[in-house]
C-alpha cells in the first residue's frame, strides 16, 4: 500500500509536538490564576481558593475552551481570560 503526501500549501501546520503546546497553554493560565489570587482577606475564602489552584491539575476545563476558541478560527488570547474565569469559578 503506498502512502501519499499531502501538502497544504497555504498554510504551514506546527503542531507536531502537541505536549508543548499543551504545556504553553497551562503555564499562561496557571500564571493568570496565581495573580488573580492575591487577596488575604477574608482567609477562610482566600486560603483554601489558593489551595485548589496552586496544586496544579491538568487544567482540562481552560484547555477546552482554548481549543474550542482556535476551533472556531480564534486565538489562544481571545479566550486566556474566558479560560481562566471557568476554572476559578468551577474551583
Amino acid at each position: 500500500m503506498k502512502y501519499q503526501k499531502i501538502t497544504i500549501s497555504h498554510e504551514k501546520i506546527l503542531m507536531t509536538d502537541h505536549n508543548e503546546v499543551y504545556k504553553n497553554y497551562k503555564e499562561r493560565v496557571d500564571g493568570i490564576l496565581r495573580q488573580a489570587i492575591t487577596k488575604q482577606q477574608p482567609r477562610t475564602l482566600y486560603e483554601p481558593l489558593r489551595y485548589i489552584l496552586n496544586s496544579g491539575g491538568k487544567r482540562i476545563r481552560p484547555m477546552l475552551v482554548i481549543f474550542a476558541c482556535e476551533a472556531l478560527g480564534g486565538k489562544m488570547e481571545d479566550a486566556l481570560n474566558a479560560s481562566v474565569a471557568i476554572e476559578l469559578l468551577h474551583n
